[in-house]
């Protein structure tokens, strides 16, 4: 009694019992950390990895094509653990180990048995959509940890009644925002359920309004960034609708994709989740929300995967559901078997999401099965889908550019820059160039653009990746080409000529305006 009636003791008491989980739990979650393990250094760096590595090279309060958090962890691996493969994806695989434990957490949260929780987790883990994005580091995954712990907060304040935890939630959604921009859309769309069902008290709460100006606060460094830059995130948005890069999908298209992006068999869960969320009076808003968010992308036409990290959620009310369910004598075994289905659907595409196999197994087996995950870009396929074919010939791009670099003389190299066309080959230079004695990369596209051109004046320029020689010949005195990349593998846009632009016709410091390249 004496323990139960101090309030530190209990708050301790209580955390503990927040963190316990059934044992199946923990095992799930750790099997699909060490898969993804296994494989991570298998095939090479992603293109968007190698850029996000730049960027933690200049740590800022935002990017042209990101918020700040993902070049914040880049500059933190860069400092400690290191940027082989194995650390640079060790991130990615306890975000997903971190998300199936919330994920089963939610549902306990919820009212769900042990079941519940075994399950939610084993659906979870075998979204393929969450495979492909904890093989990679990029800002994706960390989404999926940060909605669904909002999201858990959320029904938290509401069984508990502790309004100190929309501070929580405030700081979590502050830090989310740093992460992605997207979270803004899902933000929007709890506060359009919550003012639609009994959760709208919340607004007369101060702690509400706390957490709400702690987020803002948070994000408020980025913000101001953005606009003293005239909101380059907005620039680049609208660059990419004009110039149709996305695939933009129908309704029924679009759900179709979301077959793939969350497990045909899960997607049983996934509505069961919702309509189990309308029906439960607490919990309705989670359910409206989703609803709302949904609808919202889908009218914005936004990629398939931008759902990804509202799916957990509920995930976590479907297990709930279909194990109360199961409680009817005919329906006892149906969780087993939605389960299991899900399982043998996972793995059966497997060797589509992440590289359990070698490249000419992988190639044997879409031959076989005639599987393929569903494009999200206007980019012609070469031998690899885009996901793997982005992992491909950077080190060997990067090779060929040094076997020129270095017939220079001493003399050359001083007034020669190597010039990106795209932060792809940008990055591959920067990460992958010190090897061979080559300096930094310039480039006007993204965020190297605000990197300014190193203090280079009249130069020479070895320019990779472009396809415009015609460009090249304008603005140099001579070109020639120097080198070719055709790495079998990589995707076709990624074959192309090495130019020498000897001379060139300007001083790219004070013509840098010029090179400004946002799509």
């Amino acid at each position: 009694m004496a323990n139960s009636a101090n309030p530190v003791i209990s708050a301790i008491q209580n955390d503990k019992a927040f963190l316990k989980s059934p044992p199946a739990v923990w095992l799930i979650a750790a099997a699909l950390s060490t898969l993804l393990m296994a494989v991570a250094p298998r095939y090479g760096y992603f293109r968007d990895e190698l850029y996000y590595l730049a960027c933690g090279e200049h740590p800022a309060w935002g990017y042209v094509d990101q918020p700040p958090l993902i070049g914040w962890l880049a500059w933190l691996l860069r400092h400690t653990i290191g940027t082989s493969l194995y650390a640079l994806r060790l991130l990615p695989a306890l975000a997903a180990f971190v998300t199936v434990w919330l994920t089963a957490r939610l549902a306990r949260e919820l009212g769900g048995s042990t079941h519940a929780e075994i399950m939610a987790a084993l659906l979870a883990a075998v979204m393929p959509v969450g495979a492909i994005m904890a093989h990679l580091f990029t800002m994706n995954v960390f989404d999926l940890v940060f909605w669904t712990a909002l999201a858990l907060l959320l029904v938290r304040i509401e069984n508990t009644s502790s309004q100190r935890l929309w501070l929580a939630f405030g700081a979590i959604a502050g830090v989310t925002i740093l992460n992605k921009y997207g979270v803004l859309f899902f933000l929007f769309a709890l506060f359009a359920g919550t003012l639609m069902t009994g959760w709208r008290r919340c607004f007369k709460s101060s702690h509400f309004w706390t957490g709400t100006l702690l987020a803002a606060l948070i994000t408020l460094p980025n913000f101001l960034w953005q606009q003293q830059r005239g909101f380059p995130f907005l620039q680049l948005m609208l660059n990419i609708r004009r110039g149709g890069r996305d695939v933009a999908l129908p309704p029924f298209g679009f759900f179709l994709q979301q077959l793939q992006v969350v497990n045909p068999v899960s997607m049983l869960a996934v509505v069961a989740g919702i309509i189990w969320l309308l029906r439960a009076r607490r919990y309705r808003a989670l359910g409206v929300a989703f609803v709302i968010f949904y609808l919202l992308m889908m009218a914005m036409k936004a990629k398939s995967y931008y759902l990804a990290p509202a799916y957990p959620m509920v995930l976590a009310a479907g297990a709930v559901a279909f194990t109360s369910w199961s409680g009817k004598r005919r329906l006892r075994r149906l969780p087993a078997v939605l389960a299991i289905v899900s399982v043998l659907v996972f793995v059966f595409i497997l060797p589509i999401l992440i590289p359990v196999l070698n490249v000419r197994h992988f190639q044997q087996y879409v031959t076989a099965t005639g599987f393929k995950l569903g494009e999200f870009e206007h980019q012609r396929q070469g031998a690899l889908p885009q996901i793997y074919a982005d992992m491909f010939g950077w080190p060997e791009m990067v090779g060929k550019v040094a076997a020129f670099y270095n017939t220079l003389s001493p003399e050359q190299k001083q007034h020669t820059a190597i010039y990106g066309d795209y932060y792809g080959v940008a990055a591959a230079i920067d990460f992958f160039g010190p090897q061979y004695g080559l300096p930094k990369a310039i480039s006007g596209h993204q965020s190297y653009f605000f990197w300014g051109a190193h203090g280079y004046h009249n130069i020479d320029v070895i320019n990779v990746g472009s396809h415009d020689d015609l460009t090249l010949q304008r603005e140099c005195n001579s070109v020639r080409v120097v080198g070719h990349v055709d790495h079998p593998l990589a995707r076709p846009d990624e074959h192309f000529d090495i130019y020498y632009c000897q001379g060139l016709r300007m001083d790219i410091t004070q013509q840098w305006s010029k090179t400004k390249k946002w799509e």
